[in-house]
């Protein structure tokens, strides 16, 4: 049986490790909010130097989740915008 300073070095340990998971999860969270303003930014650079308009975009979204077989939510694909003209 163990000794409680055995015990209470086990339980030592399993919170160290616990607060090292959990830094770990808010390094990949933050890594993981980067990339996706990163992506979005290099999204909207490539859009206007092709000139893909939003229209263009959302029809690529809905054939993109048509072919995948679950198509989106019209509340995901549709834009306030959508009846706009794009510049």
């Amino acid at each position: 049986m163990p000794t409680h300073d055995e015990s209470h070095d086990v339980h030592l340990q399993q919170l160290t490790a616990a607060d090292r998971q959990v830094r770990r999860t808010r390094r990949a969270e933050a890594v993981r909010q980067r990339q996706r303003v990163a992506l979005l930014n290099l999204m909207a650079t490539s859009m206007a130097e092709f000139g893909i308009s939003h229209a263009e975009l959302i029809a690529a979204r809905r054939a993109i989740g048509e072919r995948a077989g679950n198509k989106a939510p019209e509340s995901e694909v549709h834009d306030l915008h959508e009846d706009e003209p794009d510049d």
